[in-house]
């Protein structure tokens, strides 16, 4: 099934005027670049906390965000399946746990998208 609303979603390659756009090509670099983390649904997140992470485990939902959009990968039994964008920390299936900053992309904008 679809985990997301696919009118919040836009798969890779794709253009939406919901999606905050620079101009392509853009030449600065230092892009903050985050990775939040979602327990799967609310039975794993008692899982994960309980049992899981004492032994250093967990079963989790990742999205990395970029240029104030947050792209995940989505599986689909049809085409929806693919990496498709959203509003950051806004799952609409899995619960937001926590974000990790991983630094900056040396990539220009043009380059990351």
């Amino acid at each position: 099934g679809v985990d997301t609303d696919p009118s919040d979603t836009v798969h890779r390659g794709e253009s939406s005027s919901k999606s905050p756009r620079g101009k392509p090509g853009s030449r600065r670099r230092c892009h903050k670049v985050s990775l939040h983390i979602y327990d799967l649904d609310s039975m794993m997140a008692a899982m994960n906390q309980s049992f899981l992470q004492p032994l250093g485990l967990g079963a989790f939902h990742t999205g990395v965000e970029v240029l104030g959009d947050e792209w995940y990968f989505r599986w689909a039994e049809n085409e929806e399946s693919g990496v498709v964008w959203m509003r950051p920390q806004a799952h609409q299936v899995h619960i937001y746990r926590e974000s990790i900053d991983l630094g900056f992309s040396e990539l220009t904008e043009g380059q990351i998208r």
